[in-house]
């Protein structure tokens, strides 16, 4: 049961999609013109604006929101910097760096929990294992950042790790799935996905760690054209946060009553989620 979570965490976030009534070419252009653009990826920490488009909280009200759909990071830095959005998911790394493209500020500090998995197969159950093997990457960001860490007690010597940058998570998924690279760091769903397929996690972040992805916004969105838009995408978010941490609470509840009625007493839980209540705290 634990596997169709992974499943329809994958994909609602795979193929979400957003159906409207057919619009006029003039009414069309109109909207288009005063939405909020949230610019955003397929993992974990966007779950709750993927949720809420699927299930109509987006659209509950006149607000006029639209997600942008990006699977690689970089694409939503080049999205912002060149104002075709307002909002999107970013990081305090990349934050810093756009400065000089774009005025951008922190809306929302969210949770982008990662992961360290080496393929299976290769004999790799320790961090020092991976000495002269490929980890894939993406620079400059928080996955960067957190690679650094995760390698840290066996890199006595930088060179002996090979870090390609993939920064499509999707494709860097799909290379450690089909085993052409011997490690990657993964954001979640995707790092419980390769666990349950047999691949090794041999690092993962906690809620101790800091938190550094974030929701960042244009500061003249914030302030002047989209002020009231802003406001209403975190309210959305916190409310699709908060139904979705119920939801996961429910569905360990009632598996774990059934485990227990079936005389099953082991690990209560193999594959843990992030904590969707971390988000909602920050709001």
């Amino acid at each position: 049961m634990r596997n169709l979570v992974c499943i329809f965490i994958l994909i609602l976030l795979a193929s979400c999609t957003k159906r409207e009534a057919t619009l006029s070419p003039e009414e069309a252009a109109r909207r288009d013109s005063t939405a909020l653009r949230v610019a955003v990826m397929p993992t974990w920490s966007c779950l709750p604006l993927y949720y809420a488009e699927s299930t109509g909280l987006l659209t509950d009200s006149d607000t006029n929101i639209r997600l942008l759909r990006y699977t690689a990071q970089m694409d939503i830095d080049t999205t912002l910097a060149r104002g075709h959005a307002e909002v999107g998911y970013s990081d305090l790394i990349r934050l810093l760096r756009l400065q000089r493209e774009a005025r951008l500020q922190a809306l929302l500090s969210i949770d982008e929990p990662v992961a360290l998995v080496a393929v299976k197969g290769r004999r790799v159950s320790k961090v020092h294992q991976l000495k002269e093997k490929t980890v894939a990457m993406s620079r400059l960001c928080i996955t960067d950042f957190w690679c650094d860490r995760m390698l840290e007690p066996a890199d006595d010597e930088a060179e002996t790790f090979y870090r390609p940058q993939v920064h499509n998570v999707r494709l860097r998924t799909d290379m450690l799935r089909t085993g052409l690279i011997d490690a990657a760091i993964l954001p979640e769903p995707y790092a419980t996905w390769m666990d349950m397929t047999g691949n090794k996690v041999l690092r993962r972040t906690t809620d101790k760690d800091p938190q550094l992805a974030i929701l960042a916004v244009r500061r003249e969105a914030a302030t002047t054209t989209h002020t009231e838009q802003t406001m209403r995408l975190l309210e959305v978010y916190r409310r699709a946060a908060q139904q979705i941490a119920d939801a996961i609470v429910r569905y360990f509840q009632e598996d774990w009553q059934q485990r227990l009625a079936e005389g099953v007493r082991q690990e209560k839980q193999k594959y843990l989620w992030p904590n969707m209540t971390r988000a909602i705290n920050n709001l």
